[in-house]
């Protein structure tokens, strides 16, 4: 089969980053046409930035398209007889490139870059080991610099490749960024701890329609675990079906000894209005102040409007006079109905 002629490499380390460019030459040593094909596995972190073929005096580059589109091409190409290449992304970072033709004693030429970020955890390496046999391999690792110091090299002749090339991490330099005329780029590590917003103040809305009264206590038992997370919040709880009626208003910790057993004195009854409700819970949070609401249900409206569409209007309508968050709570036997009314939010 095919020989792998020469492979001469040539990476440059410029602040975090390290820009390789293989140059391989294949040799076909037999009287027939061949097509190639070779893979590369590529370090971690690595992107390809350029795929190259010599046609004589020329270098066909390469494009980035989705795969089966490539596919097609590559056939249309050798249909035409011409002379494809075709570089595929493998599991990982492993790439595999298909060339055809390679003329009988003839040689085929390809050349592939790719950038990779270095630190000194990952430092730079270049993968040579398991090649099979390289007429003439050279590999350099130079850094950005007027004097460009070798920082690595290695160098054979019809010889396979025995270790990877390794630049020690002692030997990259500081850096966390790279700049070219104006433009820059620069690795940023936030120090910054963000803690979750204080909630002051809430409206919770519970579903006390007749479709709840399966798992009501345990709906409640959400709702009361809901408050006690608030704490010292200002909390308004409301319960909703056709019709809406506050239960509870006072400090979030209070909740559990009143407002529970309101809501359990109400019981599940009756249609779910949730239209009307979403447009109280608007107006009562813009009269009251209250950054959060919440809404507790099952997303089954059986009065008022019942499509996803005028409940998202009114679920956006939520908050025009000041920003609101906006949270609903639902068992996952009815998720995929609330999925629906939180769609587009």
């Amino acid at each position: 089969g095919l020989s792998l002629a020469a492979l001469d490499a040539r990476a440059v380390v410029v602040g975090s980053l390290a820009f390789t460019e293989l140059r391989l030459t294949f040799d076909n040593p037999l009287d027939r046409t061949l097509e190639g094909t070779f893979r590369v596995a590529l370090p971690q972190g690595a992107s390809i930035s350029r795929f190259a073929m010599r046609q004589g005096e020329r270098w066909q580059e390469g494009e980035v398209v989705e795969t089966q589109r490539a596919r097609q091409v590559y056939e249309d190409f050798l249909h035409r007889r011409q002379d494809p290449a075709l570089l595929e992304k493998a599991a990982g970072n492993e790439f595999s490139a298909r060339v055809f033709p390679i003329p009988a004693r003839g040689r085929k030429e390809l050349i592939v870059s790719y950038a990779q970020p270095i630190t000194p955890e990952n430092p730079y390496m270049l993968p040579l080991r398991g090649l099979p046999v390289v007429g003439q391999l050279d590999a350099v690792v130079t850094r950005q610099g007027d004097d460009a110091p070798i920082l690595a090299q290695v160098h054979s002749t019809a010889a396979a490749p025995g270790r990877d090339l390794v630049v020690e991490a002692s030997r990259l330099p500081p850096g966390q960024g790279v700049r070219a005329g104006e433009l820059a780029m620069v690795r940023v590590r936030p120090e910054a701890a963000a803690g979750a917003d204080a909630v002051t103040s809430a409206l919770v809305l519970v579903d006390t329609s007749a479709s709840r009264a399966l798992g009501f206590e345990a709906q409640l038992e959400l709702v009361a675990r809901l408050a006690d997370g608030l704490g010292p919040a200002a909390l308004t709880v409301a319960a909703f079906d056709q019709g809406i009626d506050v239960v509870y208003q006072g400090p979030a910790a209070g909740f559990a000894a009143a407002g529970v057993t309101s809501l359990r004195e109400r019981q599940a009854f009756g249609a779910s209005n949730l239209e009307r409700a979403l447009g109280w819970a608007g107006e009562r949070a813009r009269a009251s102040g209250a950054r959060r609401v919440v809404l507790v249900t099952d997303g089954i409206p059986t009065m008022g409007a019942v499509d996803p569409g005028p409940l998202q209007q009114a679920a956006r309508a939520l908050g025009p006079a000041q920003p609101l968050e906006q949270r609903v709570v639902a068992d996952a036997a009815h998720r995929h109905r609330v999925d629906a009314l939180l769609e587009g939010l």
